[in-house]
């Protein structure tokens, strides 16, 4: 399949392994912190860990939006469909994560409240339309890639009247996260990171510059096939060695620097920034997530 199989390529990453072997100086290690879990999936999945050398390290970072998701959250949605009989629709993903009374969706679900699990914001839209008597609650999480869908959503369902559509707005931001784990009051020890790919898509590698220059870090945008996180993690060893704290962008293929303008946009015409919002693994961090402008509060 093209742009896939490519980037499974045994010989090929025997060829990158070799690479970074070579480069890798001896007296020093490396550690590598991966942001996204897409990239931990691979780097688990494909063996990758196997085909560094001993003195290359990958550091788990923040994970996928399920990940960073308090449990508290899951909870709240829980609640909403227990207690006021509307339906709540959730990406697949979040279907089976126990929230802190140990209880999941799909548990609920199981025992007679309305979930449904959809594959897109539209299928909630849908849904709506076809239950005009009863409340119709979008579960709506993840990072910037997730959010411009969220945002087109509110939108329609503006257009159209949909007054008995609602979201329950859990959209974080990466920057964030970023700055949390460096302003870390403990040294931390991360040489580099490999940046998300799909947030990337979105807000360009643009806004990574000021993380590379004021905190010393070089940042890697990394795709997430197995070739592209061993390129990654060759660029970013190269660019440790030459002592270069700048961002690169290895997922070109999707990634520009200025990113999805028009996406963008979406985000800014619906959404605004949140004072904190609680992470899981991360505790309440500022300005680190969304909420839904006043002009659109009919849907919250």
């Amino acid at each position: 399949m093209k742009y896939v199989d490519e980037f499974r390529d045994q010989q090929l990453a025997r060829n990158i392994a070799a690479a970074i072997a070579r480069e890798a100086k001896p007296e020093r290690h490396y550690r590598l912190m991966e942001f996204c879990g897409g990239h931990t999936h691979a780097i688990f999945r494909y063996g990758i860990h196997d085909l560094m050398p001993a003195n290359v390290e990958f550091v788990h970072g923040p994970g996928c939006p399920v990940c960073v998701l308090p449990a508290a959250r899951i909870d709240m949605a829980i609640q909403l469909a227990e207690q006021h009989e509307l339906i709540l629709c959730s990406y697949g993903d979040l279907m089976r994560v126990p929230g802190a009374s140990g209880q999941s969706l799909m548990q609920t679900k199981a025992n007679g409240a309305d979930i449904r699990m959809i594959y897109s914001t539209q299928d909630a839209l849908q849904i709506a339309r076809d239950n005009s008597d009863k409340q119709v609650v979008f579960f709506a999480i993840g990072f910037e890639t997730t959010t411009p869908p969220t945002a087109v959503a509110i939108k329609l369902a503006a257009a159209e009247g949909l007054r008995n559509f609602f979201v329950f707005c859990n959209h974080v931001l990466t920057p964030a996260a970023l700055v949390a784990i460096l302003d870390s009051k403990d040294p931390v020890t991360i040489d580099a990171f490999l940046g998300p790919s799909h947030v990337s898509t979105i807000i360009g590698s643009r806004p990574y510059q000021q993380f590379a220059r004021e905190y010393g870090k070089p940042i890697v945008i990394a795709g997430f096939e197995p070739l592209d996180v061993m390129q990654s993690a060759l660029m970013a060893i190269r660019l440790i060695n030459q002592g270069r704290h700048e961002v690169e962008n290895e997922y070109s293929r999707a990634v520009t620097a200025d990113g999805n303008l028009k996406a963008q946009q979406l985000m800014a015409e619906v959404f605004t920034t949140r004072d904190k919002f609680e992470w899981r693994g991360l505790g309440v961090l500022a300005n680190s997530a969304l909420q839904i402008k006043a002009e659109f509060a009919a849907f919250d």
